[in-house]
């Protein structure tokens, strides 16, 4: 069994334009990756909300505690029975998950991965130009949702928290 922490969240029955508002009403910040995503991520308004349940999971409890590559990651995760995301769960999550523990470093742009942030785990789109998916944070008490950037060789650290689906 893998240790993490287990959220339960509503997702789906949405349009983007009431996500862009949920997330305006809620004051959480975006990023421009993050915008570039909500703009590109499939949804599926039509659908009436269903429960998912998400695992907070240090990549360290899949046994890679040196740290990995995102492939190597979902490898790991997948073997442990643990599934990706639709990038809409980031919204979701972000909307829902209010105590995320919250970071007093207030750097943004370091090009490393930011103190208690949270990796929701996607499929990573084809265009390594493009946003590769979203992580959350707290910095100092303002909620965040934020796309990045990286390639398959980025090194995540063994105490990255990501973010898998479990149902």
């Amino acid at each position: 069994m893998v240790e993490m922490t287990v959220i339960t969240i509503k997702m789906g029955g949405a349009t983007r334009n009431e996500l862009r508002a949920q997330l305006a009403a809620a004051h959480i910040q975006l990023n421009k990756h993050a915008a570039q995503l909500l703009e590109m991520m499939p949804l599926y308004p039509q659908e009436p909300p269903y429960q998912v349940r998400v695992g907070l999971v240090p990549i360290a409890a899949l046994g890679l505690t040196g740290g990995a590559t995102l492939p190597q990651i979902y490898r790991a995760a997948i073997g442990a029975g643990l599934k990706l995301a639709p990038l809409a769960l980031a919204v979701f999550l972000r909307l829902q998950w209010r105590d995320q523990p919250a970071s007093q470093d207030l750097e943004m742009h370091r090009q490393a991965v930011p103190d208690l942030a949270v990796t929701v785990a996607t499929a990573t789109p084809g265009d390594l130009d493009a946003p590769r998916g979203f992580y959350l944070r707290n910095v100092a008490g303002q909620l965040h949702l934020r796309g990045y950037v990286c390639d398959d060789q980025y090194w995540w650290p063994g105490d990255a928290v990501f973010a898998f689906v479990l149902n």
